[in-house]
């Protein structure tokens, strides 16, 4: 019977972290990559300004969105311009912060 310089039935005792290494190093790079996509939303070209941004949390905020077709947008999601009414009384009648922000594309008259 053959057995092994350590010895018969001797256990390792230490843990191969190799491959949780390459897992976490694959999973670094995935979020390093996916990250800066997330902060997107809708294109649009906003006009200049004279006066200075607006301070405010972007998590909670409700922003209206117009792009260059005038397409309407609520966050990110499409809507149409019949249910923009209802739509907008059901969010503010949910939420305490009751402020609404537009975002229109240059070229959107007014």
């Amino acid at each position: 019977m053959a057995t092994s310089p350590i010895g018969p039935r001797r256990f390792m005792s230490e843990i191969n972290v190799t491959p949780l290494v390459d897992v976490m190093l694959v999973l670094l790079i995935i979020f390093m990559v996916t990250a800066p996509l997330l902060k997107e939303g809708v294109r649009v070209e906003l006009p200049e300004a004279k006066a200075k941004p607006i301070e405010h949390s972007k998590e909670h905020d409700i922003i209206l969105t117009i792009d260059k077709e005038g397409k309407l947008y609520i966050g990110k999601t499409e809507i149409d311009w019949e249910t923009l009414k209802p739509k907008m009384k059901l969010i503010l009648r949910q939420r305490a912060k009751k402020e609404v922000y537009l975002q229109a594309d240059r070229s959107v008259p007014y």
